[in-house]
């Protein structure tokens, strides 16, 4: 395997650590939801054992990330990054029954062809 596709990898590890960060503090987000007094709220989301979840995944995300930078420009590696606002989008829609709306859909044609385009270069 060439250094190129390990920092490849590297990347789409990184990309699937940050969409469960995301889907976790989205979890515990609404577990917070039907309160009514800030404070209430930052007490439940500091006892939540989804925030550390969260926490744990940005933390390993963070690493995968330093290690591909260092295997890949950063021109190749963002453009590829952001690929995870689709794998967010389709686990979003998988896990928390949320609606994606055409416009959506089609903004996620472009974004994969984006990466297309870029990992071919």
């Amino acid at each position: 395997m060439t250094e190129r596709m390990i920092g490849v990898v590297f990347v789409l590890g990184a990309v699937a650590c940050e969409a469960l960060g995301q889907l976790c503090f989205k979890r515990a987000a609404n577990h917070a939801h039907g309160s009514a007094r800030l404070s209430a709220v930052r007490k439940m989301l500091a006892k939540s054992e989804w925030i550390g979840a969260g926490v744990g995944c940005f933390s390993v995300e963070w690493g995968f990330w330093t290690i591909a930078l260092t295997l890949l420009p950063v021109t190749v590696a963002q453009p590829m990054a952001s690929v995870e606002l689709v794998v967010i989008t389709l686990m979003s829609r998988s896990y928390l029954q949320e609606q994606i709306s055409l416009r959506r859909w089609a903004g996620i044609a472009l974004i994969l062809f984006g990466v297309c385009l870029v990992g071919l270069s």
